[in-house]
């Protein structure tokens, strides 16, 4: 994986690791403020070092420094500004804008902090030699400068600036990348989201995350764009790195013991239920563990909507644009298709926008109907069985299994669905219907996409001649995308 050498897996103490100040020589003479703090965790461990904004280090990014350290990293901000104004300065200090431009040069002059901070990293005894560097507003462009050149192994933005002119710096770029704003960010206007959302279909190793009604700045406290579900999503994935350079390849019984305080017993038999599963390998020659690439399918289920919804945002974007009507991608959540990503908000008929995460029928959408037609039979069984248990009218296919197999069977041979009139409707007042069909990579089922029309407008025979192949081909890219995204997670690391 990342090596044998002795390695912790990343935990939370219940307090913040207190830091401290330290002088990092630079490379181009003189010395710079950074601020350090180390976890008291045994072993060695990744680092994460953070690229401020104009503001410099300030309590903000010092509270960022020792809560990564809380978790078990070794995390420092050095000075990017100390060649001009060093220090923190507040936010309604016009220095700070004397001393962030002109813009790129800074930048450039900074990339040598960022290095010298890592060589000093490479110093500490607990250094495990692999590093994040992740960077806010004015220092977001180092979470691609960092991977790309300056020896990081992994990159996160957080509300970056001036990222436009660095986006083909990404070329080349194979080690992780996390990309988040706020879509109502100023200095994200809808180009640069527009080109950056186009990343990761074509990069598996890219991840960018959009958030809905946040505002620059959302990770800092002192700010009055704080978010806090934006931050803590921020640090969740930027652990979730820093985790991946961390994990100790193997673990004994009694470690894993002492980890988790269940006695020896009770971990044999989950660890052989775990290996049957493929989540974990047992070494052919003595009882110690570790866990598989199939593990990383675990954290994927939870996040499985953000990833899903960030690859498909550019392909219906172009979908929409080539077709002009609206579209959805669904997946399935137990007992209902979960909207992940629509662009009925784009062009000049927002067809009754829905926000992330609205729950449609599975019984009656051309996506719940497409997608329980083409995924596996158990699945879909236990989907029904789920469904024909909840009354209500809404429910009442899942009780008629006759029909409702005829309309499945009707849709896998044709490779298509249809929304259900009755919920045409209930839903749109009968002026709006949508065919759907699966988005599939190989045998697997990932969600499902949907074309959304007037009925006044276009009829079935119409849609089917003008828009069916076009709508399977966009699925199909999609699938592609989404298989290579996952087959990259799964992939053995230094492949």
């Amino acid at each position: 994986m990342y090596g044998m050498q002795r390695n912790v897996v990343i935990t939370e103490s219940e307090e913040p690791m207190p830091g401290k100040t330290i002088k990092i020589r630079s490379r181009d003479g003189g010395e710079f403020d950074c601020y350090l703090a180390t976890p008291t965790t045994e072993g060695k461990v990744p680092a994460i070092v953070l690229a401020s904004a104009v503001h410099g280090v300030n309590q903000d990014l010092r509270d960022l420094v020792e809560e990564f350290a809380s978790h078990g990293v070794i995390a420092a901000a050095p000075d990017l500004f100390w060649r001009s104004i060093p220090g923190p300065l507040a936010h309604d200090d016009e220095r700070t804008k004397q001393r962030s431009q002109p813009r790129l040069e800074k930048i450039k002059a900074g990339e040598a902090d960022m290095a010298d901070t890592l060589a000093y990293l490479r110093t500490l005894p607990a250094f495990n030699g692999r590093a994040a560097a992740i960077g806010f507003c004015y220092g977001g462009p180092y979470a691609i400068l960092g991977p790309k050149r300056l020896g990081y192994a992994a990159g996160i933005s957080c509300h970056g600036t001036q990222l436009l002119a660095f986006l083909p710096e990404l070329e080349g770029v194979t080690a992780p990348v996390a990309i988040l704003w706020g879509d109502q960010d100023h200095q994200a206007p809808p180009d640069v989201l527009t080109a950056y959302r186009a990343v990761p279909a074509r990069m598996p190793n890219v991840e960018v995350h959009i958030f809905p009604g946040v505002l620059h700045g959302y990770m800092m406290p002192d700010s009055k764009a704080f978010n806090q579900p934006a931050r803590e999503f921020s640090m969740t994935r930027a652990l979730a790195i820093l985790n991946a350079f961390s994990g100790k390849r193997f673990l004994t019984l009694g470690e894993v013991a002492q980890a988790t305080g269940l006695d020896k017993a009770t971990i044999v038999r989950m660890l052989e239920t775990l290996e049957h599963e493929g989540y974990v390998l047992r070494a052919p020659d003595q009882p110690i563990y570790m866990a598989t690439g199939r593990t990383l399918l675990l954290s994927q289920g939870y996040d499985r909507h953000l990833w899903i919804g960030s690859v498909a945002e550019p392909i219906l974007g172009a979908f929409r644009q080539k077709i002009g009507w609206p579209s959805d991608v669904a997946l399935a959540d137990r007992d209902a298709m979960v909207v992940v990503q629509t662009s009925r908000g784009q062009g000049p008929m927002s067809f009754n926008r829905r926000p992330g995460g609205y729950r449609a029928s599975i019984l009656l959408t051309s996506l719940g109907r497409c997608y329980l037609a083409f995924c596996p039979k158990e699945e879909r069984e236990a989907v029904i069985a789920r469904l024909a248990a909840e009354p209500g009218a809404a429910t009442d296919l899942a009780r008629q299994p006759r029909k409702l197999k005829s309309i499945l069977d009707e849709t896998r041979e044709r490779g298509f669905a249809v929304m259900d009139p009755l919920y045409g409707t209930s839903e749109f007042g009968g002026m709006v219907w949508a065919i759907g069909v699966p988005v599939m990579g190989g045998d697997e089922v990932f969600c499902a996409m949907n074309l959304m029309m007037l009925t006044s407008a276009v009829d079935l025979e119409e849609a089917k001649a003008k828009f069916l192949g076009p709508l399977k081909a966009a699925a199909s890219e999609l699938g592609e995308a989404l298989a290579a995204k996952k087959s990259a997670a799964l992939a053995p690391a230094g492949e």
